[in-house]
């Protein structure tokens, strides 16, 4: 989805852009067109068609497939947040953290380009118009509506389950709050999850594969979801959130969310508790000037915008860095 995001801004800079993924890939993410798609049979296919870049996205993927796609890619620029490899790149966009250029200094050539921070997180098109409706509303209701629980991904079952034990351990049915519930796509128990999420003493909208995050993003007051890159997502919307880590590179973004005060951060999911979701949700419940301190604080991280400065960057225009 980053990447369609980054394609999606070259294309109004005037790229043409395709995508270059195993089946499966597609078959999670079918917003790409099928024209603008090529099927590999696995990830270190070589590279058939020449282009004027090469973006890689691949934790797979190092040195060794990048080295031998400069054969056909005039540029190439390379997405990662793990610090675990060798690159040959001429960029490198990282964006969990601004401060990571020393670490990455052994992994990349010397001239290599870096570009660190969310304010390069690769944002779709809709939170940036959403972005700009929020001059038109209440900083923070009065009391909280609607809770959002989203962690994305296919293994996260167990963090889903935990969260509804934890709002009713919270009592949120006392408050007449709706909680809504999305789910991924690629569940296995999707049909158990909507079942657990139905016997709870609280109202639960369940939603699978939802195409317009930023709207359900906007409708909620609190968020409960992974520090992955949808972190990005909520602080562009400004909506308070409640993280956890659920694989070992968003302990980073993580890490940064909450020196920012932009987010309640629980640790590792494998370490939470039900009482923990509990415990954090009433802070925010019962505190309207916490939700919009860390809202207004997850909105200075990020504004929406990276995919358009990458965009202009790797077209030329230098002042995307800076602007």
């Amino acid at each position: 989805m980053r990447c369609w995001s980054l394609g999606e801004a070259l294309s109004q800079l005037g790229w043409q852009t395709k995508f270059a993924a195993v089946e499966a890939t597609f078959e999670c993410c079918p917003i790409v067109p099928t024209n603008a798609r090529t099927i590999l049979s696995g990830a270190t296919d070589g590279l058939e068609e020449s282009c004027e870049l090469l973006v890689v996205d691949h934790y797979g993927l190092d040195r060794c497939f990048e080295s031998s796609a400069r054969r056909k890619a005039a540029c190439v620029l390379v997405i990662d947040d793990l610090v675990d490899r060798e690159h040959d790149c001429d960029i490198l966009l990282d964006s969990a953290t601004q401060h990571r250029d020393q670490a990455y200094k052994q992994l990349v050539p010397d001239e290599c380009v870096f570009l660190f921070g969310p304010r390069y997180a690769l944002l779709r098109p809709q939170f940036i118009a959403r972005r700009n409706e929020l001059d038109r509303l209440e900083s923070v209701r009065d009391s909280v509506q609607r809770i959002l629980i989203s962690f994305g991904g296919s293994d996260t079952e167990a963090e889903v389950a935990m969260t509804l034990a934890g709002l009713k351990e919270a009592n949120v049915a006392n408050d007449s709050i709706v909680v809504d519930l999305v789910l991924s796509r690629e569940s296995s128990r999707t049909v158990d999850l909507k079942r657990f999420a139905m016997e709870m003493p609280y109202p639960v909208e369940v939603y699978v594969n939802v195409d317009d995050m930023a709207a359900m993003m906007m409708r909620a007051d609190i968020s409960i979801g992974a520090a992955g890159s949808t972190s990005w997502e909520r602080c562009c919307l400004q909506l308070p959130s409640v993280i956890l880590c659920i694989a070992e590179n968003q302990r980073v973004i993580a890490s940064e969310l909450e020196a920012a005060g932009a987010a309640i951060n629980l640790g590792a999911s494998g370490t939470v508790v039900a009482s923990d979701i509990c415990r954090a949700v009433r802070r925010l419940i019962d505190d309207g000037a916490a939700r919009g301190k860390m809202g207004l604080a997850a909105g200075e991280l990020c504004d929406g915008r990276g995919a358009e400065r990458v965009s202009r960057f790797v077209s030329g225009e230098q002042n995307g860095l800076v602007e």
